[in-house]
């Protein structure tokens, strides 16, 4: 049987000392997993929580389009599936727009910055308990194939740079959705894909995995 998936969103503060970016640039999004597995209504294998913390850019979060490419990237990489995340990215996406945060003014709350906190509880039904601690086990090693763990520095510097041309080149970046002008240095991902050359950088600070097709690129613990 398919996952059943229940998102409950909260808004709170994340005290100064554990942000990277200034406030007015950045947000956060702290999203805890939990899973169960019933058989006839009853819980059998309850496996540990997970929470993993991204930090947002301001300006990812302006547009719905490009919040929606960013939110589905973070819930990626907590393990959900793209074709169970619709209805969680409105939920998210929904909850940011309408927090209507003025990055400007983020600098006035003694240092904090805002944060949403998704928890996402996971719940499917197993024939027996057997099948269930096995579907445990697998999706725990699912889990941790795609934890954001970033690309090494040495890796993004090495990338290269292209001027775009008028024909055969990406019409915007897919990171911020913002469009490419002809003739603008751009940066490519050895896996081709070609993205403005800040927003690529810090994607890469936060994950290793190309944001269309998941190419990845070297990380410290020795994966490429």
């Amino acid at each position: 049987m398919p996952n059943h998936y229940s998102l409950q969103l909260d808004r709170d503060a994340l005290p100064l000392g554990t942000r990277r970016l200034p406030p007015y640039e950045s947000l956060c999004l702290q999203i805890r997993i939990r899973r169960r597995a019933y058989i006839n209504d009853s819980v059998v294998q309850e496996l540990p929580e997970y929470a993993q913390a991204f930090t947002l850019l301001h300006e990812m979060l302006l547009h719905e389009d490009s919040a929606r490419v960013f939110l589905s990237f973070c819930l990626s990489a907590v393990g959900i599936p793209i074709n169970d995340q619709d209805q969680m990215l409105n939920a998210i996406t929904s909850f940011y727009l309408d927090m209507g945060v003025d990055p400007a003014s983020s600098t006035c709350s003694g240092g904090a910055i805002p944060i949403v906190l998704a928890d996402i509880l996971i719940e499917y039904e197993a024939h027996d308990e057997t099948q269930a601690v096995n579907r445990a086990i697998q999706e725990s090693m699912e889990l941790d194939m795609f934890k954001a763990v970033p690309a090494t520095k040495s890796s993004i510097e090495g990338l290269k740079k292209v001027r775009l041309e008028g024909s055969g080149s990406m019409e915007e970046c897919m990171i911020c959705l913002e469009k490419f002008c002809v003739g603008q240095e751009a940066t490519c991902m050895p896996c081709s894909h070609v993205y403005h050359g800040d927003c690529i950088a810090q994607w890469l600070e936060r994950s290793h995995l190309c944001p269309l097709c998941r190419f990845q690129m070297p990380t410290d613990s020795g994966s490429s």
